[in-house]
């Protein structure tokens, strides 16, 4: 199942960037070692749920909805 993975990539002047992307984890060691940056994304969260203090909610329902889509 494909999930949220980060690719972080380095500029010549040493600037980085970060993309999301949505992959199969499985294939995260290989891409590691191949020389690409990339992790895998527990939670994303908005701006705006940052600023209304509701982070911590905004995670747990991440994570519910992530595990009960796995039946």
């Amino acid at each position: 199942m494909k999930r949220p993975m980060m690719l972080m990539v380095t500029g010549k002047s040493g600037a980085r960037y970060s993309f999301i992307v949505h992959e199969d984890p499985r294939y995260l060691g290989e891409w590691n070692e191949d020389g690409l940056d990339m992790f895998e994304v527990d939670g994303i969260v908005p701006d705006w749920a940052v600023r209304m203090g509701l982070t911590r909610v905004w995670v747990s329902v991440q994570s519910a909805w992530q595990w009960l889509r796995l039946w």
